[in-house]
C-alpha cells in the first residue's frame, strides 16, 4: 500500500509542495489501484459501503450522518486519501435521473442540512471534501453537452439553495463544477457560477475542480475561476496556459489565484495525515447496518402485520433476498467489506423453519413459470410471506436516465400470483429512486422502503421486520401515482442539447401540494410502530432591527406503547399576494426520540430566509408583508398543528428605474410620487367614467386598468390631457 502510494503521489519537492490523493466516496471509498476509471467497473480496494444518498437522507437524522460521515474520513485517513469526492446534493428533478441514489432529496432546504452534517462529519478530522455537482446537474443522459435552461428565481431557490447552504455553514475544501452547460455557457467556463456566486457571494475560499472530462475550455475555465482539471490532459493544457501568458490572452493574475486556492487546501490537508490511522471493519459494518436501519421507510402496514415474532413460519420469496442490491453503479461503486444478505439474517433470529424460494430471475424481466409455481407453493403454508423485489443495476446508474418507473414485470407477477393465496403478503424494496406502486400496493399487507441501503442492509432489515428497531425513516421524495404526474414530465427528456425547466420552482411536493393532486405516498410519509400526538404550538416574534425572528414551540407525545423516533416537520405557507409561491415549503424539522409516554418540548427558529422568495429585480431575497401559515406535522399533507402570523418586511422599498412602459401602478406605490401621481390616477379614473362604455365598467375593472396601465398608454387613453412631455417629466422627477 505505502509503495503504491508512493509510485502514484507526484509531491513537488523541488518547490516543497505536496501532492493531493482525492478519491472518490460519497457513501464510501472508492479507491483504484493504477488508473482509475469513473463509471465503477475497474476493482477497488476494499472498504465500508454505507447507505447511499437516497438511504441515508431518508433518515432525516443530523447526528447520524454527520457520524458515517467521520467514520468514511477515518477510513480515508487510514487510506492515505486528503479529499473525498461528495457529496452529491442536486436536487431530484425527476424519478428518471439515473443518479437519483446519489442525491439527498427534491427539497433544497432538507438537502442543505443533510449535506451540512455529511460535510462536517468528514471534515471534521481534516480530510477535505468536493461538493458536487455545481450546478443543475439533475439528469444523466447527454450530461456532458446538455444546456439546463432556467429561470434565475427557480436557480436560486432550488438548485442553488443547498449549495449555499453547505458552502456558508461547512465550508467544504473543494466544489466539483458540473457537465453541462447553464443557459448556455459551461459550468466550468461561468464566471458567474465560479467566481461571482460562489466566491463574492457565498465566501467559498477552497478550490473548484471539474468533474472529470468536463472542462470545456483551459482559458476561459481559469478565468471564470476553476482551479483544477481533472483528469490530467497530460501536459497539453499546461502549454496553453504558457501560451496564453505569455501572448496577453490572459493575465497571470488568473493563474496567481488558482495556484493560491490550491496550495491553500493542500497546507490543510497536509496538516491532518496521521501515519498510524485506522479503524475497526467490524465497528463500521456496525454502523452500517444502524445507518440502514434508521433510514428504512415503513410505508404500509395493515392490521399491524409488522413487527413481526420470532416463531412465525415465514417463507422468503425473490432473488434480492440473498443477492443483496445495496449501492448503485458508475463513480461510487463501493467494493464492500461484506454483505449482508436478509435471507441469512432471517435464518440467524428466526425459531421457526423459514422457506425460501427465488421467485424470478434479477437479470431478466421474463417469467419463470417454474419459478412462479416453486413460490407459490412455497407461500400457502407460511403465516407470512416476505417478498423481496425491486430493481436490477440495468435499470438505474449514472452515465443513463431510466425510461420508466415501473418495477421488473416479472417480479410483479410473483406478487400478483402470490396475493391469490395469501393476503399477509410483505414487500421489501431495493432501487435507488421512487418506483409506481398504485398498481399493486393493494396486494400487500405492508411495504419496506429500503432504497439501497449499504453493506449492511440486510441485517437492518430484519432488525426493523422483527421489531429490534423502530422504523423512522421519511420519504425525501415525493412518490407519484405515475410518472405523467411528475411536473417535469413534458421536459425532461433533451431536445436539440436543451432541458426547459419549465416547472420553475414547482419542484416534487411543491407542486403536487399547490395544486392540490393525489399521489400515493407524499414527501416526508412514513409510518412508526408507535402513535405520536403533536399540541400546544406557540409562536412567538422576537424584536429585531436587522431581521425577522420567530420562535416557534411545541410539544410531542409518544402515545404508544413503545420506543420511537418522530421526525417533526416545519412548513410554511403564504396567503395570496403579489408573489406567487408554493402552497408549502419545508423550512424546518427535528428528529426526535421518545420513550413510551414521553412527552418533550420541541423549539424552532425561524428567520427572515425562510419566509422570502428570490426578487429577481432586486437580485436578492426579500420578504412580502403578508400573512403567512406556519404548519407542523408528519409530512407535507398530514399537519397536525398550524398558525398564523403577519409578516412585515424589513425590506427596503425597491423600484426599477421608470421608462414609457412603466406601469402607474408600480410608480404610485413611491411615497415621493404619490402626491404627483395620485391627482394623474383621479383624472384617468373621470376619463374613463364618462365615456360612452362607462355603465359597463364595473369598479374593480376601473382600478385594474388604471394600475396596469403604462406611461405610454396613459397618453393615448386621456386623449393627450396627459402629454408625451408630462409622461417625460414624470419619468425624470421619478428617476432623479
Amino acid at each position: 500500500m505505502k509503495e503504491w502510494r508512493k509510485q502514484y503521489r507526484k509531491d513537488n519537492k523541488q518547490l516543497g509542495i505536496a501532492s493531493l490523493f482525492l478519491c472518490d466516496g460519497p457513501h464510501g471509498l472508492r479507491i483504484q489501484r493504477g488508473e482509475g476509471d469513473n463509471l465503477g467497473v475497474k476493482k477497488s480496494d476494499p472498504a465500508t459501503c454505507f447507505p447511499t444518498a437516497s438511504a441515508i437522507g431518508s433518515s432525516w437524522d443530523i447526528d447520524l450522518i454527520h457520524t458515517v460521515g467521520k467514520a468514511i474520513s477515518d477510513e480515508a485517513l487510514a487510506a492515505k486519501v486528503d479529499i473525498i469526492l461528495g457529496p452529491g446534493i442536486n436536487i431530484k428533478r425527476s424519478p428518471l435521473c439515473g443518479r437519483n441514489f446519489e442525491y439527498y432529496s427534491e427539497d433544497p432546504y432538507l438537502t442543505g442540512r443533510l449535506g451540512i452534517a455529511m460535510v462536517d462529519g468528514i471534515q471534521s478530522n481534516g480530510v477535505g471534501t468536493s461538493l458536487k455537482h455545481f450546478a443543475l446537474n439533475n439528469q444523466e443522459n447527454e450530461r456532458m453537452t446538455i444546456s439546463s435552461n432556467v429561470d434565475v428565481r427557480t436557480m436560486r431557490e432550488i438548485y442553488f439553495q443547498a449549495f449555499e447552504m453547505v458552502i456558508k455553514a461547512a465550508k467544504p475544501y473543494t466544489v466539483m463544477n458540473s457537465y453541462n452547460r447553464i443557459n448556455g455557457e459551461y459550468a466550468s467556463d461561468s464566471k458567474f457560477l465560479l467566481t461571482e456566486v460562489l466566491r463574492t457571494e457565498w465566501g467559498f475560499d477552497g478550490f473548484v475542480v471539474t468533474d472529470w472530462g468536463a472542462l470545456n475550455n483551459k482559458i476561459d475555465s481559469i478565468k471564470a475561476g476553476c482551479d483544477l482539471e481533472m483528469p490530467t490532459s497530460n501536459g497539453i493544457n499546461d502549454k496553453k496556459i504558457v501560451e496564453a501568458v505569455e501572448n496577453g490572452q490572459m493575465a497571470i493574475k488568473y493563474l496567481d489565484t488558482a495556484v493560491e486556492n490550491i496550495l491553500r487546501i493542500i497546507d490543510k490537508c497536509v496538516k491532518a495525515r496521521k501515519d498510524n490511522a485506522s479503524y475497526d471493519i467490524e465497528e463500521h459494518n456496525a454502523l452500517a447496518r444502524r445507518a440502514a436501519a434508521e433510514s428504512l421507510i415503513l410505508l404500509k402496514n395493515n392490521s399491524k402485520t409488522l413487527p413481526m415474532e420470532k416463531d412465525e413460519k415465514i417463507a422468503v420469496i425473490g432473488e434480492f433476498a440473498k443477492v443483496t442490491r445495496y449501492q448503485g453503479g458508475g463513480s461510487s461503486h463501493v467494493t464492500a467489506h461484506k454483505v449482508l444478505n436478509a435471507y441469512d439474517e432471517i435464518v440467524k433470529i428466526s425459531t421457526s423453519d423459514v422457506k425460501y424460494s427465488q421467485g424470478y430471475h434479477i437479470e431478466s424481466d421474463e417469467s419463470d413459470e417454474i419459478l412462479l409455481t416453486q413460490a407459490v407453493e412455497v407461500a400457502k403454508n407460511a403465516d407470512k410471506i416476505i417478498l423481496f423485489i425491486g430493481l436490477p443495476d440495468s435499470y438505474e446508474s449514472e452515465g443513463f436516465d431510466r425510461e420508466h418507473i415501473h418495477c421488473p414485470a416479472n417480479q410483479l407477477e410473483v406478487l400478483d400470483e402470490l396475493s391469490k393465496v395469501h393476503d399477509n403478503i410483505i414487500v421489501v424494496m431495493y432501487n435507488g429512486s421512487v418506483v409506481e406502486m398504485d398498481s399493486w400496493r393493494d396486494k400487500t399487507a405492508a411495504i419496506v422502503e429500503c432504497w439501497l441501503g449499504g453493506q449492511a442492509v440486510g441485517g437492518a432489515i430484519v432488525d426493523v421486520l422483527y421489531g429490534i428497531v423502530n422504523p423512522s425513516g421519511r420519504l425525501t421524495e415525493t412518490i407519484p401515482l405515475k410518472l405523467e404526474d411528475n411536473p417535469s414530465y413534458l421536459s425532461f427528456k433533451p431536445f436539440n442539447n436543451n432541458v426547459n425547466y419549465t416547472e420553475g420552482i414547482y419542484v416534487g411536493y411543491r407542486y403536487y401540494e399547490s395544486v392540490n393532486r393525489d399521489v400515493a405516498y407524499a414527501f416526508g410519509y412514513g409510518m412508526s410502530y408507535t402513535t405520536f400526538d403533536y399540541k400546544n404550538i406557540k409562536v412567538c416574534q422576537n424584536d429585531r432591527e436587522d431581521d425577522i425572528e420567530y420562535i416557534v414551540s411545541m410539544e410531542i407525545s409518544n402515545t404508544g406503547e413503545c420506543f420511537g423516533k418522530e421526525v417533526i416537520q416545519l412548513y410554511i405557507g403564504k396567503a395570496e399576494g403579489s408573489v406567487t409561491v408554493p402552497k408549502v415549503q419545508l423550512r424546518a424539522f427535528k428528529k426526535v426520540a421518545l420513550e413510551a409516554g414521553e412527552t418533550k418540548t420541541i423549539k424552532f427558529k425561524l428567520n427572515k430566509r425562510d419566509f422570502s422568495y428570490f426578487d429577481v429585480k432586486r437580485n436578492d431575497f426579500a420578504v412580502e408583508s403578508n400573512d403567512y401559515y406556519i404548519k407542523i406535522g408528519r409530512s407535507c399533507n398530514d399537519i397536525k398543528l398550524e398558525e398564523c402570523v403577519y409578516v412585515t418586511s424589513i425590506d427596503e422599498p425597491f423600484f426599477e428605474e421608470a421608462n414609457p412602459n412603466s406601469k402607474i401602478g408600480e410608480l404610485i406605490e413611491h411615497p415621493k410620487m404619490k402626491p404627483v401621481l395620485t391627482p394623474v390616477a383621479a383624472m384617468l379614473r373621470d376619463f374613463l367614467k364618462s365615456g360612452a362604455e362607462a355603465e359597463v365598467l364595473s369598479e374593480k375593472m376601473i382600478e385594474n386598468t388604471i394600475k396596469n396601465l403604462t406611461l405610454r398608454a396613459l397618453v393615448n387613453f386621456t386623449g393627450g390631457k396627459f402629454s408625451e412631455e408630462n409622461m417625460f417629466q414624470v419619468i425624470h422627477l421619478f428617476n432623479n
